[in-house]
């Protein structure tokens, strides 16, 4: 899924961090919405996805996550991830019958 970053959003934040913390919430940003939803639940897989120690993302989980039975979701990244596949799905219908509506 495409997505642009934004840095009005997430820079305060950002600049907050340790370096290697900031990392790990840009590539946690980045694999929400490579997965189009939660990170996964499993210690190993969300480690090997986000590919840094365990002592860079559990603070980032702890402080911007929120784990439920999906993984760890991020309300704002899952909000924007709906938005993006409803947009996706309307653009594909649109494509379906020869393109975007007229305006009239």
């Amino acid at each position: 899924m495409n997505y642009v970053f934004n840095l009005d959003a997430w820079g305060a934040m950002l600049a907050s961090l340790p370096d290697a913390e900031d990392l790990a919430l840009r590539r946690m940003i980045d694999s929400y919405f490579e997965r189009e939803g939660p990170l996964p639940r499993d210690r190993r897989e969300l480690q090997a996805l986000i590919r840094l120690d365990w002592d860079c993302i559990a603070p980032v989980l702890e402080n911007f996550f929120d784990l439920d039975e999906r993984g760890y979701v991020q309300p704002d990244l899952q909000e924007e991830v709906e938005r993006l596949q409803r947009r996706r799905r309307i653009s594909a219908a649109n494509g379906a019958r020869g393109g975007r509506p007229r305006r009239v």
